[in-house]
């Protein structure tokens, strides 16, 4: 079985040939969207949602995804009663309430922006740009891991993050930050352009080995 997992799209409208491209070429069982799918312009998306959802339904079967929410979907939003009932609207795998944290076997799905805080977000971004300018960034996943597997209640579970632009594992925290299709990033960069790929024969996998990293050109 293989799960294809992508996060922070940034859908603005246009088409989504990329995406396309990665389901035709990597052909999963099922699709994983950690959030963060659209970047609306303005404070309304309702629309350019259902605009991606149309788009994405002809690529791949809404009921073999799972749509998580981040901060972009959802937590700034003016209509976010509006995004969210839709949402809960659409027959995806994992149904009509759990966007925000999705656990299925021994696997943990979440957007990751775990600072819940406006105000924290912003200090989280300083710390980010502070570390990449000082050639310090290396220290931040490790971090932000542990934070997000206490905040997210993760236990034993392997754990699957996006929101901060980076892709990679951090095997000691069992956890995997999915990266980004926004070539605008502004994190990590060279780090940051992909996806990821789970491979097992089910939901309940043995080691971070199952775990592929797919990274794209800038």
């Amino acid at each position: 079985m293989k799960l294809l997992v992508i996060s922070d799209l940034h859908y603005r409208g246009g088409g989504i040939s990329e995406l396309a491209g990665i389901i035709r070429k990597e052909r999963p069982d099922h699709l994983v969207l950690l959030g963060d799918n659209i970047d609306p312009k303005e404070l309304v998306s309702v629309k350019l949602y259902k605009e991606f959802i149309s788009l994405l339904s002809g690529k791949f079967p809404l009921k073999k995804t799972v749509l998580m929410l981040g901060d972009e979907d959802y937590a700034h939003l003016k209509d976010k009663k509006a995004v969210l009932n839709y949402i809960k609207s659409l027959k995806t795998l994992n149904g009509k309430e759990e966007h925000f944290r999705y656990a299925i076997g021994n696997l943990l799905f979440s957007h990751g922006n775990v600072e819940r805080s406006h105000h924290l977000e912003m200090l989280g971004k300083k710390i980010i740009l502070f570390s990449v300018a000082n050639n310090i960034h290396h220290y931040i996943p490790p971090l932000v891991s542990v934070w997000a597997r206490i905040a997210l209640l993760a236990g034993r579970r392997y754990l699957f993050i996006g929101h901060m632009h980076y892709l990679g594992k951090v095997g000691i925290t069992r956890t995997t930050f999915c990266g980004t299709f926004n070539r605008d990033a502004k994190y990590f960069n060279e780090n940051s352009l992909g996806y990821v790929v789970i491979e097992h024969s089910g939901f309940e996998i043995s080691s971070m080995a199952s775990i592929r990293i797919r990274r794209i050109a800038k």
